[in-house]
């Protein structure tokens, strides 16, 4: 397409013309790498906001598992965890 481009350029219309296609091309590629970037940035960040949901949801099952084995653990004296366990 630039070697056909290159061969029309040899008039002053045609030479615009082949300017104009040239440019817009590389805006196109220009916006599409930036919607590529801002899809990837917009998968990271959800990413990050699913880990760390899962994280916390971990780290808050884990809390409420661990107070209730060790409950479970010390039953024979008759000890419970803290209701904030």
């Amino acid at each position: 397409m630039i070697a056909l481009l290159w061969k029309q350029a040899n008039s002053v219309p045609q030479r615009a013309f082949g300017a104009f296609v040239l440019e817009n091309v590389a805006l196109e590629s220009v916006v599409l790498e930036i919607k590529v970037l801002e899809i990837i940035a917009l998968e990271i960040m959800a990413l990050e906001i699913d880990v760390l949901e899962i994280v916390a949801f971990e780290k808050a099952t884990f809390k409420y598992k661990k107070g209730r084995s060790h409950g479970a653990d010390l039953s024979h004296n008759c000890w419970k965890p803290p209701l904030s366990l």
